[in-house]
């Protein structure tokens, strides 16, 4: 369950981070329910899912550097 100490204070992130824990937990319940067989459909839509998250989060912090380097620059 996702608790407000996970937050890292970016609402985007956080929204990710809670997804990520949603389907962590659904894993656990389908694989409690209906065992091996739902264990593949759900790595694969959270591996997807953290392709996603992964490639979204190194983009915007990419362009916060790009950002930085800017407002160095500048002075």
């Amino acid at each position: 369950e996702w608790k407000s100490d996970y937050s890292v204070k970016v609402r985007e992130w956080d929204n990710h981070h809670r997804k990520v824990i949603e389907a962590i937990n659904e894993f656990i319940k389908r694989c409690l329910q209906e065992g091996k067989e739902a264990l593949e459909c759900i790595l694969s839509d959270l591996t997807n899912y953290a392709d996603y998250h992964f490639v979204a989060e190194e983009k915007e912090m990419l362009s916060k550097v790009k950002e930085l380097k800017g407002d160095y620059k500048q002075g």
